[in-house]
């Protein structure tokens, strides 16, 4: 049996063995929720919660939850009672065979006579209310969704919950960008540990490797607090995601989508291997066994004194296969699946849960881009690319939670396997060297991130002094085995010339060649923090302390290759075509050999080490006001092992900074739907490994080489930020949001003028500044116009745009292209919106968002050679879902109904927007629209 139908049999096993289990009927039903102060948003510990005329119920823990099970179908009244506090009453709470009712309950601090309040038929409004409690209470400029607003709508990725955040915005269905501010300016932390970035050279997390009804809750921090990283300018991305669930569930989910420019269309692919489903080589790219090192094969090709010498160079070379060869067919339609189940095992003192997942999905994806380069005299070159790219993802989730009355520990595990495989066709025209050509490269890359951690929450007994913990270990291991590039050329006025590969007896990767790279990143952090309550006065106070250390290592290394003709031979080799060219006959003494172009630099090692330790206060200094303040230190000290560019002489870099990153939040209620917040912080940015390394590499797609800067220094941005909050009901919000960013020394990509191919590096300027105001709302129709028809109240506006200012200092920088230009990667302007419609009787909803970024710089050019900019385009999404049998979910979604061309473009006038009759096009993508089928089921 076949290793994947193996894996189908024991997936689908799994599948029918949980539904055998479920098969068992089971009528009961839970009411579980959380109790919080309606002031001050805090979780109440050892509120009693029961069922009026019963003796069941519960207490809540210091996470101010609780759960009553065993209840069977019916309509129910909760009592929720405390010391010092008024007593509650929900009446009309209707609990449901097999489903757990869940609800939040805000509690009234009593001075004096304490009352009983009835909340009568009104469940969704105390909840939703409980929530915007929560919200306008935070310490900090922040937004974010919970597990309840998740469950409400059709959102299936982390990707699609962060669309729905204020001020943040998706880019390729997975990257986020805050504020207008690129991924070098947000973080991001997953159960307080930090998510390794899925790409080698920059920032970025792929926040679509996560399943939306995995998470708890999510937040976006966008100004600082003296307890979280101090490593971000644009927000701070907390994911937190299930370990204890409500009940036990199993769902299964299955989906398949379309592509208006891939799906039955020809699709061309390289050879693939038979693990290529789970997102691994099967070892069919890797190296042949016993091949000899960069510098034993240097060793080879530079002591050929005698034909033994020559046949040494052709043994080495025969094992390798002949895997250039390209195969056309039809594309499949995309799919996807997952498997996830909860169990929840409660005893007399203490409960036991765990949350696992299996999930994986495949893409294909074709794009035509059309790639042109300019001088003073004009076009440079121009090609029409075919990009065949299938991605596949495979994902596995387990987490596991012991909890008490106080303390609670967690062991959260994931682990993610995510490949691309391309494929690209290149025609046209090198216009300045007169050649006609046509290229072929064929590449796979493979990322594993394999992540830990360890927490455990305790509270202290009557001192409420709250103690919590975390530890962690993440790897992530990227490769790319076999990157194969053929170029074919021929005189570009002669249409009878034959297509040939420009071969010599000088090796010439980027002609004929392959590359390998392994890179492994570790990641150790662990971190404790300390709250404890101070009594001063008549308010409550809290004082904050904790630390927090981190360890991170690469290893990086390259081997790059190249076809040449043997020693003192000229082969008429090169018109074969590309299945043939290599072919093993080929490979002679009197043919072709094999021969290494490694550089010292395309190897090095690097690490950091972060320790940080705070300090922060929360005082009430009145009834109104509020203040959050602090201090954190940072002591940052990143190393770097590698070789100078061109001699072989080794570099290295070992730097310690320490900062100081003060921050100060004032949070003052003009009533009790209103708050004015005001806030300041200093943060910083560091370089990334990559962009320090002198590593040279050629980047196919965009045809330029990539080169890191040692001489980088980390940016320092100091915030300022003012927002003004209206509540106007329950679950509604209005916001407006100024804000100002100063950056000293930030790190900017940039081009250089002349060279073939051109040449793109890194290098801090002098300073910049970014201003500019928000504007969020969050609407129900039905709150707002005090309407109690279904579909007013099904009905929900959501939306945020943002116009910003930036400019750099280039006073300093030689050969500017401008005096006045924008920060890199900071967009003018945001805009998001979207409308919501749910039925909760008929249980199907319509959602439709809009998305638009302003343009902005993505390489930075000078005064022989423009910038580049990548213009604004709008984006459609369509989402439709129903709800059938109570568990049976499907979803219908449209994504980029539009599908606009992505374009890059230098610009023609002093204009920054884009004018298609000036412009000049760099890079011009044609996408395609995707239309998707989902069906969940949920027992």
């Amino acid at each position: 049996m076949k290793l994947r139908q193996k894996i189908s049999t024991v997936f689908i096993f799994i599948i029918l063995a949980s539904t055998a289990i479920k098969a068992f009927p089971q009528t009961d039903g839970k009411i579980s929720g959380k109790v919080i102060d309606k002031k001050t948003g805090e979780e109440l510990l050892g509120v009693t919660v029961v069922v009026e005329g019963s003796p069941k119920g519960a207490a809540t823990d210091y996470e101010g939850k609780f759960l009553i099970g065993n209840l069977k179908p019916g309509t129910y009244n909760i009592v929720v009672s405390y010391v010092s506090y008024h007593k509650k009453v929900l009446t009309g709470i209707e609990v449901k065979a097999n489903e757990v009712t869940t609800i939040t309950v805000a509690m009234e601090e009593s001075t004096k006579e304490l009352t009983e309040f009835v909340v009568q038929g009104e469940l969704k409004r105390e909840t939703a209310s409980a929530l915007l409690v929560q919200q306008k209470n935070a310490t900090s400029i922040s937004d974010g969704v919970s597990t309840e607003v998740i469950r409400k709508t059709p959102d299936r990725s982390t990707s699609d919950v962060l669309k729905r955040v204020s001020g943040a915005t998706i880019q390729d269905n997975k990257y986020a960008i805050i504020r207008g501010l690129p991924d070098r300016y947000n973080g991001a932390f997953i159960n307080g540990s930090p998510l390794p970035s899925s790409e080698p050279d920059r920032k970025a997390f792929a926040f679509d490797i996560f399943p939306a009804n995995l998470l708890d809750n999510l937040v976006i921090v966008k100004s600082a607090t003296p307890d979280l990283s101090g490593e971000f300018a644009g927000g701070l991305i907390l994911i937190k995601t299930k370990d204890i669930p409500e009940q036990n569930f199993y769902q299964v989910s299955l989906g398949s989508s379309i592509n208006t420019l891939t799906t039955f269309k020809d699709y061309t692919r390289n050879v693939k291997g038979s693990t290529d489903f789970l997102g691994i080589d099967d070892g069919t790219r890797k190296l042949p066994k016993g091949f000899p090192d960069n510098k034993t094969m240097s060793e080879y090709q530079n002591n050929i004194q005698t034909m033994d010498d020559v046949k040494r160079l052709v043994n080495v070379a025969k094992p390798f296969n002949n895997n250039f060869e390209l195969n056309t067919s039809n594309a499949r339609p995309a799919y996807s699946l997952q498997f996830s189940m909860g169990h929840l095992k409660k005893f007399t003192k203490f409960e036991l849960g765990s949350i696992f997942s299996l999930s994986s999905q495949s893409t294909p994806t074709t794009q035509l881009v059309t790639r042109t380069d300019y001088d003073n005299n004009g076009k440079v070159y121009e090609y029409k690319d075919k990009q065949y790219t299938t991605n596949t993802l495979n994902g596995f989730l387990w987490n596991i939670s012991y909890k008490t009355k106080n303390n609670k520990v967690s062991l959260k595990n994931l682990l993610n396997i995510n490949s691309n495989d391309q494929t690209v066709i290149r025609e046209g025209a090198d216009l300045i060297n007169g050649f006609e050509s046509r290229s072929y490269a064929m590449w796979y890359t493979q990322n594993v991130l394999n992540s830990h951690q360890l927490s455990g929450e305790h509270m202290m007994g009557a001192s409420k002094t709250k103690i919590t913990w975390n530890t962690g270990f993440s790897q992530l291991n990227r490769i790319t085995p076999d990157f194969r590039r053929v170029k074919y050329q021929r005189n570009l006025n002669d249409d009878q010339a034959i297509f040939q590969v420009p071969l010599s007896s000088t090796t010439q990767p980027e002609v004929a060649g392959r590359f390998y790279s392994n890179q492994r990143d570790l990641i150790y952090n662990a971190g404790v923090d300390v709250s404890h309550p101070l009594n001063i006065g008549k308010f409550k106070n809290e004082l904050k302390v904790g630390g927090y250390a981190q360890k991170r290592t690469r290893e990086f290394t390259a081997r790059q290759l190249g076809y040449a003709f043997a020693p003192g031979q000229h082969p008429d080799y090169s018109s074969q075509p590309l299945d043939q060219i290599f072919q093993q006959s080929n490979i002679d003494t009197n043919g072709l050999v094999l021969k290494e172009a490694t550089t010292p630099t395309d190897a090095y090692t690097a690490g950091s080490n972060l320790f940080a330790t705070y300090f922060r206060v929360d005082s009430k200094v009145t009834s109104r006001f509020k203040v959050i303040w602090g201090v954190r230190l940072e002591s940052y000290n990143q190393q770097l092992s590698t070789y100078r560019t061109g001699i072989n002489e080794k570099f290295e870099i070992d730097t310690t900074v320490v900062d100081f990153l003060p921050s100060l939040n004032l949070v003052y209620s003009l009533s009790e739907k209103t708050n004015l917040r005001a806030s300041f912080s200093q943060t910083v940015s560091r370089p990334e490994f990559r962009e320090l390394a002198a590593f040279q590499f050629f980047d196919f797609n965009d045809l330029m080489l990539v080169e890191g800067n040692a001489n980088l220094r980390r940016t320092k941005i100091a915030n300022y930020d003012l927002r003004y909050e209206f509540y106007p009901t329950p679950a509604q919000l209005i916001s407006v949001s100024v804000f100002y960013k100063k950056f000293t020394d930030p790190i900017e990509k940039i081009l250089f003028s002349g060279g073939s191919p051109r040449l793109m590096s890194y290098q801090n300027v002098t300073s910049a500044w970014s201003a500019g105001i928000e504007f969020d709302y969050k609407l129900n129709l039905g709150q707002l116009l005090h309407s109690e028809s279904a579909f007013m109240s099904g009905m929900n506006l959501m939306g945020n745009a943002a116009w910003i200012k930036s400019k750099v200092d280039v006073s300093k920088v030689l050969a500017t292209e401008s005096k006045d230009r924008p920060l890199q990667g900071q967009s003018p302007y945001i805009v998001n919106g979207g409308i919501q419609y749910s039925h909760p009787k008929l249980r199907y909803g319509v959602s439709f968002m809009y998305n638009r970024i302003g343009q902005r710089i993505t390489n930075v050019g000078n005064s022989e050679y423009a910038s580049y900019w990548e213009k604004g385009r709008n984006v459609f999404d369509l989402q439709l879902n129903k709800t059938l049998w109570k568990n049976l979910d499907i979803r219908f979604a449209i994504r980029d109904i539009l599908h606009q061309n992505v374009i890059f473009y230098q610009n023609g006038d002093a204009k920054t927007g884009y004018n298609s009759s000036i412009d000049k096009d760099i890079w011009n993508f044609k996408v395609g629209s995707s239309y998707s089928l989902n069906v969940s089921l949920k027992f």
